[in-house]
Parts: C-alpha cells; sequence; structure tokens
C-alpha cells in the first residue's frame, strides 16, 4: 500500500483470494480489525506529515523523515520475516526477478513517497486526495494493457466518474470566481501515482512468488539506503548527523511505528485474515477518511470546487463499495454451490 494509500487496485480481486479457503470466524473478525486500524493510519499519513513538516522543515526533510522512517521499520520488522529470508528462498529468486523487485522497490519505497512528500508541501490534503485517485485510473489502463485484466461496465462507469470529479475539482474554480491553480505540487502527486502504479503491475506480473517477507524487507533496506545517500548528497555529513540526534527521534519514532512498522504488519495481516469484499470497501473509503482527517485534524477544508469535484468522486467509491459487496455475495453464493455438488 502506497503512502497516499494503494486503492489502485480496488476494483479487482485477486484469484488467489476468491479460491482460498474460507477463514474461520476468529480468523475473519481478526482480518477485518487489522483492516479498520490500518485504513485509518493510511488515510491520517498525509495529515501526520502535514503536522511533522511544520514543527520543524529544517530538519524534517521528505529525505530525512523517510530515511529515519525505513530504517526503524528495518529494524522492528525483521523479527517478523526473518524465516522468508533464507538461502533457499533468495537462491529460487531469478535474476530477472530481481531486477524487476530492484526497480519495483526504487518505485515504491523511493521514488512514490519521496514525491509524494514533496508535493504535500505545496498542496493541501484535499488536492493531494482528489489527485491520488488518479492512481485508480492510471492502473485500470496498465491492467487492461499489461495484465490482461478484463473489466466490467460497472468498474467503468465508476472510473469515468472518478475522472470527471478530478476534471471538475481542478477545472471548475473560474465557476466559484478563483483562478485556475496548477503548481509543482501537483506534478510531483501525479508523477508519485504514476510510480506506485508501475510497482503494483510489476509486483502482479513478475513478483507474485515471492515470500513476503523478502519483498517487504527489500523495500525497507534498499529505502532506507536510498534515503541516507539522499540525505548526505543534499545535507553532507550534517544532515546524516542530524538523523540519530534525541531531537530528530523524539518526533520520528511514532512516524515510524505508525506507518511503518505498524501499518506493513496489519495490512498483511489484513491480506491473510479479512475477505476481500472488506478489503475492497476498505481500500475504496480512504479518500472519504482522508478529508475528514484534514479537516479533524489541521482544520483544512476543501474549497468550493473541490467539494463539487469530490461529490463526483464520493459517488463513485459508494458505487464501487456496493460493487465490492453485491461481487461478494456472487462469490460466496458460487462458493456453496461448489460446495453442495461436492
Amino acid at each position: 500500500m502506497s503512502e497516499s494509500g494503494d486503492d489502485s487496485a480496488e476494483e479487482y480481486t485477486d484469484s488467489s483470494e476468491v479460491n482460498a479457503p474460507p477463514h474461520s470466524s476468529s480468523s475473519g473478525i481478526q482480518g477485518v480489525v487489522a483492516l479498520v486500524v490500518v485504513i485509518l493510519v493510511f488515510s491520517s499519513n498525509g495529515v501526520a506529515y502535514k503536522k511533522l513538516f511544520v514543527g520543524d522543515p529544517e530538519l524534517f526533510t521528505p529525505c530525512s523523515v523517510l530515511c529515519g522512517s525505513n530504517l526503524f521499520g528495518m529494524v522492528t520488522c525483521l523479527p517478523l520475516y526473518y524465516k522468508d529470508l533464507s538461502c533457499a528462498n533468495m537462491k529460487a529468486i531469478t535474476s530477472l526477478q530481481w531486477f524487476f523487485l530492484i526497480f519495483e522497490t526504487i518505485c515504491y519505497s523511493g521514488l512514490g513517497p519521496l514525491l509524494y512528500l514533496i508535493a504535500l508541501q505545496h498542496i493541501t490534503i484535499a488536492s493531494a486526495a482528489i489527485l491520488g485517485r488518479l492512481e485508480s485510473l492510471e492502473f485500470l489502463v496498465l491492467a487492461i494493457l499489461l495484465l490482461g485484466e478484463k473489466v466490467d461496465c460497472w468498474s467503468l462507469a465508476n472510473s469515468a466518474l472518478t475522472l470527471i470529479g478530478i476534471l471538475v475539482a481542478l477545472l471548475s474554480p473560474p465557476l466559484f470566481g478563483q483562478q485556475l491553480e496548477f503548481s509543482s505540487g501537483f506534478v510531483l502527486m501525479v508523477c508519485s501515482g504514476l510510480f506506485y502504479v508501475a510497482s503494483l503491475v510489476v509486483t502482479k506480473k513478475w513478483l507474485v512468488c515471492i515470500p513476503i517477507g523478502i519483498l517487504a524487507m527489500v523495500r525497507l533496506s534498499l529505502g532506507t539506503l536510498i534515503y541516507h545517500v539522499m540525505v548526505l548528497l543534499q545535507r553532507g555529513d550534517v544532515g546524516v548527523t542530524e538523523i540519530y540526534t534525541q531531537a530528530y527521534w523524539s518526533q520520528v519514532w511514532w512516524y515510524a511505528v505508525l506507518y511503518v512498522s505498524l501499518a506493513q504488519t496489519l495490512w498483511l495481516t489484513a491480506l491473510a485474515h479479512a475477505g476481500s469484499t472488506a478489503i475492497s470497501v476498505g481500500t475504496t473509503s480512504l479518500f472519504v477518511l482522508t478529508l475528514l482527517w484534514a479537516m479533524a485534524v489541521l482544520d483544512s477544508f476543501p474549497t468550493g470546487p473541490q467539494w463539487l469535484g469530490s461529490a463526483f468522486i464520493v459517488a463513485s467509491v459508494l458505487s464501487s463499495i456496493a460493487r465490492s459487496i453485491k461481487q461478494g455475495g456472487v462469490n460466496k453464493a458460487a462458493a456453496a454451490a461448489a460446495a453442495d455438488d461436492d
């Protein structure tokens, strides 16, 4: 899941999830609880960084925050994934998979989150949330072209509503007596989404058989290395030294715990135990929750054009939730019929 909330694949259900054996009642509850918590965490990510950035913009740059967060996550997540890091698993990865794993990691742990946090310095949370919805459209196009995904009319209608909402939010300010606004933050946010979507497509096409522990630890370790180098290039030895000060970690540790260690663990728990319908509904709700977090914590409200555009996007969100629930019912009925036949 991306820093902005990886809802790109919300319209699709992985076949392995559909054909998986039914979860027990307690396991299903555990998965739903984990999903609820992680969705709340992911949706508040931008708000949390805004709070952190305002406090000390010189110390808490995007590179320094991501550097510390990845380092903390690498140390705390290692006990969870060490069993996957066996020599046998490593040797089973082909040279081509290593290439795509490194490429995917650079997109997911390097360029994607970096551009996202830089963009947040220039635009509001509402703008980020609206532009973030482009990810679902980008994934739709790439899934059709590269993954051979088949989409139905309902998915296309939801995508159309999302696109209309984004265009309305961006192009309707003159109707409200406001000027059109296209800052560098808008471009950075769109580019961030492209890198996240590229990462997702690469993972689904070439890396699905790689153990989750290897994926997670490569992302965290390579992310730590990338951001250490960036901090060193930007600010020299002084910048790297600041990362290991008490003033830095007294503020960053909670961000790292919430948005790296806890989020990673809860998301994997949700994927393992929650149903595909619940996961789709949860990720679809990220847009609304992000706006609510911004209004509650930052007292930052959407503008008139953004409210109008959000209305279309929320309609798409509600439609997607309805589709997921309906599809979940169809899958359960099919599974019950297959069980009766057996």
